[in-house]
Formats: C-alpha cells, structure tokens, sequence
C-alpha cells in the first residue's frame, strides 16, 4: 500500500471520527439550523453548485498533469523557471519540450 493511500485512510478514518463526535454533541444539527435560518433553498442550491463549480475549476487550474515521466503543476512550467541562464540549458529545454511533444521520452 502506497504512503499516499494509507494517508488517505487515516484522513477518512478521522473525518468519521470527527462526524460521530460532532454528531454526539449534536453539533450538525446546530449547524443545519443555522444553515437553513440564513439561506432559503433557493438560495442554498445556488450556493452549492457555486461551490462544486469552483471546486472544479481550481482542481483543473492546480492538479497535477504528466508532463514526460515526471509529475508537475503546470502553472510552474515556464520558461523563466528555468535552471540557469545559460545557452546549454536552453537547448536541453528545448530539446526536452521537443520530445514530449513527439511522444518520446525524454534521457
């Protein structure tokens, strides 16, 4: 089991943790209350699909993307970030870009 799945499980193991202890001291049910005393239903679908819309934009906006065999956000893939300033280092760029682009991977 990968580090990241097992994290995974404790944060959902956790979260049921938190929901039966909220539960408990019937905390969800204040917090429906005042939900509700806010918003009317109108207002409160608006309000969610808000949320799932923007949810999914900065997913698409922050995931990160395959980019040859290596894993990286694309918002910090430019070409000012890269590594020194000299000729070489362009080339190497340019000639990794190139292989990406041609489906090949890169040395």
């Amino acid at each position: 089991m990968s580090n990241r799945t097992f994290k995974t499980i404790l944060f959902l193991v956790g979260l049921l943790f938190l929901n039966i202890e909220a539960a408990k001291a019937g905390l969800l049910n204040r917090f429906k209350y005042f939900i509700h005393s806010e918003f009317n239903n109108e207002q409160l679908a608006f309000l969610s699909i808000g949320f799932v819309l923007l949810a999914g934009l900065l997913y698409v906006m922050f995931a990160p993307v395959a980019i040859g065999n290596q894993k990286s956000i694309w918002l910090d893939y430019s070409p000012k970030a890269h590594k020194g300033g000299t000729y070489q280092s362009k080339r190497d760029q340019v000639k990794r870009i190139s292989l990406v682009l041609n489906n090949k991977m890169p040395d």
